[in-house]
């Protein structure tokens, strides 16, 4: 997907302005200048004040965690907004490819990234209407401020998350397979600031000024520093942790390093029970209404699963979307669902020993973020290796 074509046109639709839907319109612009994307979001996008649209959003708060191989997909296909995002020129992006970002200050700069007179992101939208003709949608109607606009559309894309358009139409239908993945999973996030120097070096002595992930007997802790705060994520089994010992526990290991200077500013909790995968039984049924996101599967969200499956997703389209068959689509998204529904949820002492190891004495190994990256990565290569020859 080296060559951009300026040749098609499209009319495009994408329903809401979450992860999916920008990764998805920046892809598509730039790949393909000439289509004409709409974005309707349900919430106030407000130029002048971003950080409150995605305030209002809790998956915008939970911590930055941004897979390794997401950011060689975003290097790979999205190469200038790269660059851009991570505030990095074409010499230091060969060396830097890891910086620290929160999820929102990530997004708010991809929403407006594309300059482009093809692109209008309409927010505030009261009503959708779609208008379908010969298995086709062939018009999105809606309502902002009690004005009705109608919109010619070739594709619309649901990145509007669970109980979508997608997903209710289907249903109506009697044409939804619903494929479950049991996980029953729990993460819990604090927000804490440190009011002592000396007590947020600590901390950062820990995590060596980026983040490490702790193993306990029955759950995981990730400390990860922020811009201005640090974040501390309790993983585990449903039936091992809730808020009130994750809070607990988060007291305890503070008082363990003699830290107690601290507030707490914001937690949350993200209850993942199942993997879940939303099949049809007739693909020709709407063959250009297209789920992208939340709204076609659900995976675990730690470790950035969940954005790496939507980026995969995202690029798929784009490469496809010339030939664009919406069964090869769901066919691909199942067997990228069924890849991650395998992996295994457990938590031992034996299994951290020798992470937290190297974690603690990186700072003294040459290039060790380097090596690092370059390990990592050639797992997830590894991992995806089937998974990337489709796209």
């Amino acid at each position: 997907m080296d060559k951009i074509n300026h040749n098609l046109e499209r009319s495009i639709v994408i329903v809401g302005a979450g992860a999916a839907g920008l990764l998805l319109k920046s892809l598509l612009n730039k790949y393909y200048p000439n289509f004409k994307i709409y974005i309707l979001e349900r919430k106030n996008i407000d130029k002048k004040n971003l950080s409150s649209f995605f305030l209002k959003n809790p998956k915008y708060l939970h911590p930055n965690v941004f897979s390794n191989f997401f950011k060689i997909l975003l290097k790979k296909y999205l190469f200038e907004t790269y660059l851009d995002i991570y505030k990095l020129n074409f010499f230091n992006s060969f060396f830097f490819n890891t910086k620290k970002l929160s999820r929102i200050d990530f997004f708010k700069k991809l929403i407006f990234s594309d300059n482009d007179k093809n692109i209008e992101i309409i927010s505030k939208i009261n009503e959708i209407e779609l208008i379908n003709n010969n298995n086709l949608i062939k018009e999105v109607i809606f309502k902002k401020n009690e004005k009705t606009r109608k919109i010619r559309c070739d594709f619309m894309f649901d990145c509007s998350g669970t109980n979508n358009f997608f997903y209710n139409k289907n249903k109506k239908n009697n044409n939804i397979l619903k494929i479950n993945k049991s996980k029953n999973k729990i993460l819990i996030t604090f927000h804490l600031k440190f009011f002592n120097k000396d007590d947020e070096k600590k901390i950062i002595k820990i995590i060596n000024n980026e983040d490490v992930t702790l193993n306990y007997p029955f759950h995981d802790l990730t400390i990860m520093k922020n811009n201005e705060f640090y974040t501390f994520t309790f993983v585990s089994k449903l039936e091992n942790l809730d808020k009130l010992k994750a809070k607990t526990e988060l007291k305890n290991f503070l008082k363990d390093i003699q830290i107690n200077d601290f507030v707490i500013n914001k937690s949350l909790k993200w209850i993942h029970k199942n993997n879940v995968f939303y099949d049809l039984k007739d693909h020709s049924y709407i063959k250009n209404l297209i789920p992208v996101g939340d709204s076609l599967l659900l995976v675990d969200p730690s470790n950035g699963m969940g954005l790496t499956t939507i980026l995969l997703k995202t690029i798929y389209i784009t490469r496809k979307i010339k030939n664009f068959d919406i069964k090869n689509y769901f066919n691909f998204s199942n067997e990228l669902f069924l890849l991650l529904s395998d992996q295994k949820l457990g938590f031992s002492k034996k299994k951290g020993f020798l992470r937290n190891f190297l974690s603690s004495k990186k700072n003294f190994i040459p290039f060790y973020n380097k090596l690092r990256s370059v390990i990592v990565n050639y797992k997830d290569r590894k991992f995806f290796k089937k998974i990337l020859k489709k796209i």
